[in-house]
């Protein structure tokens, strides 16, 4: 097989005039350029180099594969450096997971005010967020606090807060109306799904119970355009946060008055993680 290397040693000696010489600039022997030649001309079945001469010329066979020779290596140059200007590139871009659209509002907020344009965004689900982060898939995760807190391998820092508000569809008897929880929670429930919004869903069912009140949840779902979906052409309540973007004039956000469902969005990242750029983007994000 004639490789790139080969291809090299054929070039230096023709560049050079000497098998001697090109040894030296590929740091090997001699008998081993030699022996490369060789190995090129009985797979072509043609000798190159006239050897009669000094310093040693290529022949009309020779020269014609010494200017492809110099083609290929020279496109290979371009190949590799492309190459690495992608790789130096993307080793200097953040990866940054994010849980919802009301995640993106805030992130929209950091890139303003830092200036940083050389990001990766990837959606994940809730429940997914500090695992994925401590397995490396990202350098930051934004998601709700609760997901973050007590976990000894992350630091987080808060970057925004607000309250849940209930959901319903412009026919609903909450539509257009303030509501206590009671009155909320009079009426069947919509939900994602525990394993999408993580640990969000139990410490809810907990500020219920300590209400006295009880979860009624008759329906799950994977994503929150599903469940807006099903709050628009059903009876449901649902549970957003009060800041999440709904374009759709037929959901009403309904402010709980009495509500205990508030959230923290926060900015995580790995407490080892010794990556310069990760860390002067948290820092400098709050």
């Amino acid at each position: 097989m004639i490789t790139l290397t080969k291809m090299k040693y054929f070039c230096d000696v023709i560049d050079s005039g000497s098998f001697t010489q090109a040894g030296k600039i590929n740091h090997v022997s001699q008998t081993s350029i030699t022996q490369q030649i060789h190995e090129i001309e009985k797979e072509l079945g043609y000798t190159l180099i006239d050897r009669r001469v000094t310093p040693v010329k290529a022949n009309k066979v020779g020269q014609i594969f010494y200017l492809e020779a110099k083609k290929v290596l020279s496109q290979y140059d371009i190949f590799e450096n492309n190459i690495k200007q992608y790789i130096d590139h993307q080793s200097l871009k953040l990866t940054i997971g994010y849980t919802s659209l009301t995640d993106l509002r805030e992130l929209e907020k950091i890139m303003t005010k830092l200036d940083y344009q050389n990001i990766d965004i990837v959606k994940v689900d809730v429940g997914q967020a500090a695992e994925e982060l401590k397995n490396k898939q990202y350098d930051l995760v934004i998601s709700f606090q609760s997901e973050f807190a007590d976990d000894p391998q992350i630091e987080s820092i808060p970057i925004a807060s607000g309250k849940f508000i209930a959901c319903v569809n412009s026919k609903h008897p909450l539509a257009h109306k303030k509501a206590t929880m009671v009155e909320v929670y009079h009426y069947p429930l919509i939900m994602l799904k525990r394993k999408i919004i993580g640990k969000s869903y139990d410490l809810m069912a907990k500020e219920t119970r300590n209400l006295g009140l009880k979860l009624n949840v008759v329906q799950e779902c994977n994503d929150v355009s599903t469940e807006l979906f099903l709050i628009k052409h059903n009876n449901y309540v649902g549970f957003l946060p009060d800041q999440y973007p709904i374009n759709d004039e037929d959901i009403c956000k309904v402010e709980v008055v009495d509500t205990p469902h508030k959230y923290v969005i926060s900015l995580a990242m790995l407490r080892n993680n010794d990556d310069i750029k990760t860390i002067d983007f948290f820092r400098k994000a709050k």
